[in-house]
């Protein structure tokens, strides 16, 4: 496997997110001014955190021969990644787990329906690790059809037969197959009735040919930064272009606004890949700009937590919450305002329009309206706003959680902006962080005992560089430097199902619903999410949790946009779904690890250079 190149440069409940309220080593000194903070991107790290160690080398090789052996012993089974898993997980290529299948088809009719749904077009057949990923053109209207779903066939030279068990309800797969064997792929659209019988078909697709790699061979590094990508762009919807909730169960209309956000991060790094062309993503954010403007709700200047992909109305995120969404909003309008500086210096009309249009969108946000007058002196911001509830759900946006974007761009607006002391008496609060040492691991941020879930390094950092904020003896960088240390040991000493080396806990879906986890609150479950969107701070550890997490259950829970939302082995639980805003982050981060580039822009944007510039010049003077 391929080593991830390094080039790193220096540089109560009221602390709870809203998020969270749903359910119930080595050290890097970067610069702390802006100017050297800048000077010193893209310089080379000092510590080589991408190369693992012998020992964990050595690991993975003896792990790769078994497979090979098996291989070689064993007529192989080349089941695709939607089969159910055998009671027993193992470590072989035959554990394979069950998909997010849209429904079980009934028996065969006598005869085939006759094809009279638009065909599927677009056939694309990707190299994997062992495997082979199908993306396919979603077909017109598909968005408004819940009865449409999808049926892939392979033929490894004894006939065409299917590739997966019951119905697909995304326009994508994941096929684990012998590597190097040619095997031939197509697929096709059904409609199927209340009964899940099928009522009508399209005509069989054109056939591709796919081979996996070996998995010596392959980079998955690149590999989970490539599908976590393809679920912003093979996965958005195709009026707005923005990305759907989620993949396993969400209204296939339903918009984040928040991951919207993590789009154009995501879009920039797929141009810099050549995953996507320059034009292709330049179009693509224009398309969803244009819609955020003209037709998406917003109140105040600010978006809801979500909205319908085709008309642009609120989806309702709550009985009292179906208004203004201040945080989500945030992390949206940071990822407008990197990809207007990505594109700053192209001529083209569309680039202009993106300009533009970013400019207008943030300078509409009336972030001053959402401060709140507390009876002690405090001003912080709250969360939501409704134009039937008005501030009903009274929810304060206070730290440390994943909202210190929201502040960030508050106190920079030209035109509503936030005065400094509701950052200093809103956003930190008496609860912001604490010393403690919790298994040899020193912290100082945040409030939880044992470290917090890894979204909070993540969500608000994806273009600003966490070291140019300070809190106690240490940067933001060497504080979820600390808070990844922390996970790696709980894991180590609480999770021994886990077999080491694997660990991870954020907001995400668990075998009770959705919920978050972190050291202290946690019911056995990990999220891919939370170890690969940490990469910058705990290279080395993220490299060897990829290996296992994927030599041990990547038929279990891999599908076309990389691991599912998360495993819980002590319940025997592997989630079939996707959320957006858990695969958003993963690509961006591992971008910064290996090239900077969305911490490079990002921390070149002039609005988060003077929200960052207000914080670090503290708390002014009382009049």
């Amino acid at each position: 496997m391929k080593p991830i190149p390094v080039r790193w440069f220096s540089d109560s409940a009221a602390g709870l997110s809203s998020r969270a309220q749903v359910s119930d080593g080595m050290r890097i000194e970067p610069p702390h001014d802006l100017v050297s903070w800048e000077a010193h991107v893209g310089s080379p790290a000092t510590q080589g955190g991408g190369a693992r160690t012998n020992r964990h080398r050595n690991s993975f090789l003896q792990d790769s021969i078994k497979r090979l052996l098996l291989l070689a012993a064993l007529t192989l089974w080349t089941g695709c990644a939607e089969r159910p898993a055998p009671a027993t997980q193992s470590f072989e290529p035959l554990a394979v787990a069950a998909p997010s299948a849209a429904a079980e088809p009934t028996a065969e009719a006598a005869a085939e329906p006759t094809a009279r749904l638009p065909a599927v077009v677009g056939l694309d057949a990707q190299a994997g690790a062992e495997r082979v990923d199908l993306y396919w053109t979603e077909p017109p209207d598909w968005h408004n059809r819940k009865d449409w779903v999808f049926e892939v066939e392979a033929d490894e030279g004894e006939g065409f037969a299917r590739a997966h068990d019951g119905f697909l309800d995304v326009p994508a797969l994941s096929c684990f197959t012998e590597p190097g064997r040619a095997v031939d792929y197509r697929v096709r659209m059904v409609a199927i009735d209340k009964q899940k019988a099928v009522i009508e078909v399209s005509p069989w697709s054109q056939t591709v040919t796919g081979k996996a790699r070996p998995l010596p061979d392959s980079d998955l590094v690149e590999e989970i930064q490539r599908v976590s990508f393809r679920y912003f762009w093979n996965y958005r919807h195709p009026v707005s272009g923005l990305p759907r909730e989620g993949i396993g169960g969400w209204n296939r209309n339903m918009c984040s606004v928040a991951a919207a956000g993590m789009m154009f991060f995501n879009l920039a790094v797929g141009i810099e890949n050549d995953w996507i062309s320059r034009d292709e993503g330049i179009a693509s954010a224009h398309q969803s700009l244009v819609f955020l403007e003209e037709k998406a709700d917003r109140f105040k200047g600010m978006f809801p937590h979500w909205l319908h992909g085709e008309t642009g109305k609120t989806i309702p995120f709550g009985k009292k919450d179906d208004g203004a969404d201040t945080v989500e909003t945030a992390f949206l309008l940071s990822g407008a305002l990197f990809f207007r500086e990505y594109v700053k210096d192209d001529p083209s009309a569309t680039a202009a329009a993106i300009r533009d249009i970013a400019d207008r969108l943030y300078r509409d946000a009336q972030w001053d309206f959402f401060v709140k007058k507390r009876p002690d002196g405090r001003r912080p911001l709250l969360w939501h706003w409704s134009p039937k509830h008005k501030f009903a759900i009274d929810l304060e946006i206070t730290g440390f959680t994943e909202a210190q974007m929201t502040y960030i761009l508050a106190l920079a607006s030209p035109t509503h902006p936030i005065e400094p002391v509701s950052y200093f008496k809103g956003w930190i609060h008496p609860g912001y962080g604490h010393r403690r040492t919790k298994l040899g691991v020193e912290m100082e941020l945040g409030r939880e005992s044992d470290g917090p879930p890894l979204f909070y390094t993540h969500y608000s950092y994806l273009g600003m560089h966490p070291s140019v904020f300070r809190h106690g003896s240490k940067n933001y960088f060497e504080h979820f430097q600390d808070f990844c240390q922390a996970q790696i040991r709980w894991a180590e000493r609480h999770r021994p199902e886990l077999g080491g080396g694997i660990w991870g806990m954020t907001a995400g879906l668990n075998p009770d619903g959705y919920g978050v986890q972190y050291p202290g609150r946690d019911n056995g479950t990990i999220t891919a999410s939370a170890f690969l969107a940490s990469w910058p701070y705990a290279p080395e550890e993220a490299n060897v949790c990829l290996e296992n997490l994927y030599l041990r259950h990547a038929r279990a829970f891999w599908g076309p946009f990389g691991f599912r939302d998360g495993m819980n082995l002590k319940r025997g639980w592997y989630s079939d779904k996707y959320i957006a805003i858990s695969v958003g982050p993963v690509a961006p981060m591992i971008e910064n690890h290996k090239t900077g580039l969305c911490w490079k822009i990002g921390m070149r944007v002039p609005e988060i250079r003077r929200g960052i510039e207000i914080v670090r010049k503290g708390m002014p003077p009382p009049h």
